[in-house]
């Protein structure tokens, strides 16, 4: 049995100082601190020091051929960077120590291996997504460029679908100047472009993800017309959550409030502009394209466009589909639960027609 009091006392006379044996500790010499500062160092991982050397690795000059253990190297650093860029400080730390500029070198200009250009868009993917700083800061470093990447029809595969990727990744989020940007650049025009595929070039997983990328683009269309959100009524918060702090700062506030009123004016025509721009484009005229694939594999694509309808529904030429809904909602009926969240968007679609 555990002598429960015995085992305090001893603890007690080993934390507080009362034990009347004398202390058998000794300051630590000098040469075993160092050994123990090694030590420790040795077992320390500094993920920063070890983007720096892969960011040496995929930066580096290509030989002047395909050399396959040059690209094994440069595949095995960009796969660790995946792992090491995976939360907003280490994205915003890869930035910092330098690692975006070859990195959108790479995505832009290629590489002599379409396995590195793949990896290189994956990791943009990963440090851009909902990271506005990131997102700016590629920006102000040609990162719109990736629009002419995913306009090229002769891309490998992989590379295409990681190029949507970076597209959609890029404006995601609450970047409003970045997707005003992209917006002005035809950005809307070149994602329909994807989605219908007239020249078949594009993979089925590209045209889903320009599909999804839509949908979150109409997240944003009624806010288009409001500035940056940051630094509008604190300068001291964090980039891309508004606060509204009125201590001590009533004059400053004001100021901001008649500052964001003007931009707000001339930025009206941004408002709800991407609904504008899919109605414009026929997007209910790509129906019969998606529907061809009645496949399980094509549910997501079908879904999403059934999503985005569901917001388009004042257009006269949309509500004309709900005949050729009801009737795709009909063959579904039956199948298995394979088709089951489609039945159930399909319904919520057809029934915000009436």
């Amino acid at each position: 049995m555990v002598d429960w009091p015995g085992l305090l006392k001893w603890s007690l006379q080993h934390s507080d100082g009362v034990s009347n044996q004398p202390s058998k500790f000794k300051p630590m010499d000098p040469e075993t601190r160092k050994w123990l500062e090694e030590a420790i160092k040795a077992y320390t991982f500094d993920e920063v020091e070890r983007m720096k050397e892969i960011i040496e690795i995929f930066g580096a000059p290509e030989p002047a051929q395909a050399d396959p253990n040059d690209e094994n190297k440069r595949k095995a650093a960009l796969d660790e960077l995946l792992d090491l860029v995976d939360g907003p400080d280490n994205a915003k730390d890869f930035c910092l120590i330098g690692g975006l500029i070859p990195l959108i070198r790479i995505m832009l200009e290629g590489s002599l291996y379409d396995s590195v250009r793949e990896l290189a868009l994956r990791v943009f993917t990963s440090i851009a997504q909902n990271n506005m700083q990131v997102q700016q800061f590629s920006l102000m470093n040609g990162a719109m460029n990736l629009l002419s990447v995913v306009a090229n029809t002769t891309l490998a595969k992989p590379v295409q679908e990681a190029a949507v990727s970076a597209i959609s990744s890029l404006f995601r989020g609450e970047n409003l100047a970045g997707i005003r940007s992209f917006i002005e650049a035809d950005g809307i025009e070149l994602v329909l472009h994807v989605v219908r595929n007239e020249s078949g070039a594009y993979t089925l997983r590209s045209r889903t993800k320009a599909m999804n990328f839509i949908k979150g683009l109409l997240s944003q269309d009624d806010n288009l017309d409001l500035p940056h959100l940051q630094v509008i009524y604190d300068k001291s918060h964090k980039l891309g959550h508004l606060v509204r702090k009125a201590e001590g700062l009533e004059e400053e506030k004001t100021k901001n409030e008649t500052e964001f009123e003007e931009q707000k004016k001339k930025l009206a025509p941004f408002k709800g502009i991407i609904t504008r721009k899919l109605i414009e484009n026929k997007f209910w005229a790509f129906l019969p394209s998606i529907l061809e694939d009645k496949s399980p594999k094509a549910g997501d694509i079908r879904t999403y466009y059934f999503e985005i309808l569901k917001n388009l529904k004042s257009d006269e030429n949309i509500k004309a589909l709900k005949g050729v809904l009801e009737g795709h909602l009909g063959s579904l009926v039956g199948l298995g639960d394979t088709y089951e969240h489609e039945i159930a968007v399909l319904k919520d679609v057809l029934s915000s027609f009436h």
